[in-house]
């Protein structure tokens, strides 16, 4: 917990800020602007808290065990789920083209942007609708579709070796 990489966080929070402005053009200005404001002020308040100017002696070293060992782990997990979030959007994107090319079933997709806990209560359904077998077929089917939005992502969306490899891949996959 010390402050050699505390302040690599900060400024990774300020560069995450700062590309989220930039790159996310499909999200509204306020949203991006909103987004800086979170994670700049994420970092201000990461160093505030590691470093507060209104303790002293003894009560820096309570106040610190109390931020290390409860704020930052909070807003880590804030941040892992935010990203986590994002990323189950942008491969819904990517992946929206491919049902409509029948690549890919709607279900697959939604299968895929569903959070961790709620993808895995739809395969326990899958499980106990059609048995284990079509569950493993749907969790191969995942896996594949998950390797074409990392090809179509590669690619900017073009359609490449590796793309149309990973389509043939998924119908195999049976």
């Amino acid at each position: 917990m010390g402050g050699l990489w505390s302040h690599a966080l900060y400024s990774g929070l300020v560069g995450a800020g700062i590309a989220y402005y930039l790159t996310r053009t499909d999200r509204s200005r306020g949203q991006r602007v909103g987004g800086l404001v979170v994670l700049v002020g994420s970092a201000w308040l990461l160093h505030f808290v590691w470093d507060p100017p209104f303790v002293n002696g003894t009560q820096v070293a309570a106040f610190g065990m109390f931020a290390r060992f409860l704020i930052y782990p909070i807003i880590f997990v804030m941040a892992i789920r935010w990203a986590s979030r994002q990323r189950r959007e942008e491969l819904g994107v990517l992946l929206a083209g491919e049902v409509a090319r029948g690549t890919l079933a709607d279900e697959d997709v939604e299968l895929l942007v569903m959070s961790r806990h709620e993808r895995r209560k739809g395969l326990r359904d899958i499980k106990h609708q059609d048995g284990s077998s079509a569950r493993r077929v749907e969790r191969h089917r995942l896996r594949a579709a998950r390797d074409l939005a990392t090809a179509l992502a590669k690619s900017n969306g073009a359609d490449s070796d590796d793309v149309e490899a990973a389509r043939a891949a998924i119908s195999t996959i049976t």
